[in-house]
């Protein structure tokens, strides 16, 4: 049984199915916003991707692929991203809220990457990186690891109540009491992690499991 935003499937193929069916539906082109009901659905998909859970999406975009066949973008903060529905549907369930809660903490981090790249080359094939061309953010040291080693160091209590918002999809974020926690972990990631602009379809590819 799979559940995305209070919609069942029994199996992942059906989940597929709907979701092909539902980009079909829009057409390619189309931008899906707040105010779409399918915003909702679509967040609650992208909740559940090992890369981009924390992300508060403020729209969506169906497009062809390099193989002709729809895909989905999410638009946030300036920035269209392209990513897999297939790995949202695939991964684990996410119901780890702390690990959701700290990437969503380390998100400036991410966006500050992104904004800073101006050009070069894909560290996972080797070629450049053009304008044109999709691209992820990836933690070089994944960000699994880098969440291991801090809360292995970490010698306060770990968090286990979260602020969430039903209505902006997967967000979770650290509540007041756990200041110290979230601004240690933010300051942390920021010195540790490496992070790289690559190419989309080059991270999709690359072998990693929620919570490996």
């Amino acid at each position: 049984m799979l559940e995305i935003s209070e919609v069942k499937f029994r199996t992942q193929d059906s989940a597929r199915k709907f979701i092909r069916e539902l980009l079909k539906d829009y057409g390619s082109g189309r931008r899906i916003g707040r105010g779409d009901p399918g915003h909702k659905f679509l967040s609650g998909l992208l909740a559940r991707h090992p890369d981009h859970g924390a992300v508060d999406p403020d729209a969506f975009k169906v497009q062809p692929n390099y193989m002709g066949d729809l895909e989905l973008a999410f638009e946030h903060g300036g920035q269209s991203v392209v990513f897999s529905y297939n790995t949202a549907i695939r991964a684990r369930k996410r119901g780890n809220e702390l690990e959701r809660a700290m990437r969503q903490a380390a998100l400036n981090d991410v966006l500050s990457a992104r904004n800073a790249f101006t050009g070069g080359i894909c560290d996972l094939c080797g070629a450049p990186i053009t304008g044109s061309q999709a691209t992820h953010v990836d933690h070089v040291v994944q960000f699994s690891e880098l969440k291991k080693n801090f809360l292995r160091d970490w010698s306060g209590d770990i968090p286990t109540k979260f602020h969430t918002d039903p209505q902006r999809g997967g967000f979770i974020a650290f509540i007041e009491a756990d200041y110290d926690f979230e601004t240690s972990w933010m300051e942390y990631h920021n010195k540790k992690a490496v992070l790289r602009v690559v190419h989309d379809k080059c991270n999709l590819k690359r072998s990693r499991f929620y919570g490996e």
